[in-house]
């Protein structure tokens, strides 16, 4: 930690890291304009192989070692800020209390699993298919595999039964039984 805390307490990575900032005026956030998390909090490169969220370099630049078991908390509660006057040290419980009492205790990777992306054949992308089964296009356009069966009959110009019978064939040449119809 020592060699984390010598670095950054160099001026010239202060200068670095409060370049990639602008201020917000409304709100008197400064808020971090570079490389960010999928959750919005800033991620900043100390060195090569070192990174660390923005706002905990903030915090480091201004006030040295955070001390173990603490995190450091926003008042703002906009992730991308980066001002030390918006920033606070807390263990995790307060985080977590922090958290439950503004209603801020929503997963953002869940919600964006809850949304169904639908093929343009109108079936739904669920999560499980979501890997299996949405092919993914050069232009970023996603097919359901039904979809992606039907393309490659129209372009090969065979037809979905050839189609599965193909597959059957291969998973013979693999030594994988064929899949049977459940019996009801």
């Amino acid at each position: 930690m020592n060699d984390i805390l010598a670095r950054i307490a160099s001026p010239s990575l202060a200068r670095r890291f409060f370049a990639k900032t602008v201020p917000e005026p409304n709100s008197g956030c400064l808020l971090w304009t570079a490389s960010a998390h999928v959750n919005g909090y800033g991620r900043f490169a100390i060195s090569k192989r070192i990174q660390e969220r923005a706002h905990r370099v903030a915090w480091l630049i201004r006030h040295g070692e955070i001390p173990n078991g603490l995190c450091v908390l926003h008042r703002c509660d906009v992730p991308a800020c980066v001002n030390v006057d918006h920033l606070f040290l807390g263990t995790l419980a307060d985080n977590n209390a922090d958290m439950m009492a503004k209603g801020r205790n929503r997963n953002v990777l869940a919600e964006r699993a809850r949304r169904t992306p639908v093929c343009s054949c109108g079936t739904p992308f669920t999560l499980a298919r979501r890997t299996r089964d949405g092919i993914v296009r050069p232009a970023g356009k996603r097919v359901c595999k039904s979809c992606q069966q039907r393309e490659n009959a129209e372009r090969y110009r065979l037809n979905r039964i050839a189609i599965l019978a193909k597959k059957a064939e291969q998973r013979r040449a693999r030594g994988i039984a064929p899949r049977q119809k459940a019996v009801a």
